[in-house]
């Protein structure tokens, strides 16, 4: 099972949106793939308000506390809401009180240890949240690959410098509109900055 972590560099710049594209787009390709919403801060529609699983009953947290999350038949685990013939999603839950880096180990660890028994999973794709927060660290921590998704604004920048680079992680430019002449500039300027090859190769544009 590969690990891949999708976080934001700050807030409302899709990267529910992403995780769940990525998602469906591996599915397609016949790989069996759950993707986690981790984004317990998400200000604009995270990857539950999509597809309607907070009304679900059936969220990890709820599931660790009566035991179902220990059911060992993939298909028999109420968590895992199928989307397509190959994408599944789960979401994490809404969490009370603050997390911090304990509390979010002790969440996550569980979580990663149960899903790795289905070996019917080949990829699982987490929607982390914003960088740097308590669940986004604790799975970048267990994480095969980082994807750090930002818009081309004026600030992107100043957000990078005041952040390291990961060497596993990857950043990914979405929403860059091809009209633009700020973005495109912004654009060129992170593709010449000290984190060049850390950028895909293609951005996520629009006409």
């Amino acid at each position: 099972m590969k690990l891949i972590v999708m976080q934001g560099l700050n807030h409302i710049v899709g990267t529910s949106s992403v995780a769940a594209a990525i998602t469906y787009s591996i599915a397609k390709l016949g790989k069996t793939t759950v993707c986690i919403d981790a984004n317990t801060d998400a200000m604009g529609n995270s990857i539950s308000n999509l597809f309607g699983l907070e009304e679900c009953k059936s969220v990890w947290l709820n599931a660790m506390e009566n035991g179902s999350s220990l059911i060992n038949d993939f298909n028999e685990a109420p968590v895992f809401y199928q989307y397509e013939e190959k994408a599944f999603f789960v979401s994490l839950g809404k969490l009370d009180e603050k997390v911090d880096s304990l509390r979010a180990n002790s969440l996550i660890s569980p979580l990663l240890d149960q899903l790795s028994k289905y070996e019917q999973i080949d990829y699982l794709i987490v929607d982390a949240g914003i960088k740097g927060n308590p669940l986004a660290k604790a799975f970048c921590s267990h994480a095969d690959m980082v994807l750090t998704v930002l818009f081309p604004d004026g600030n992107c920048l100043l957000r990078l410098n005041s952040s390291n680079v990961e060497e596993n992680e990857y950043l990914v430019v979405n929403a860059l509109i091809k009209k633009s002449t700020i973005m495109n500039d912004v654009n060129l300027l992170l593709q010449s900055s000290a984190y060049k090859s850390s950028f895909l190769r293609h951005s996520i544009s629009f006409d």
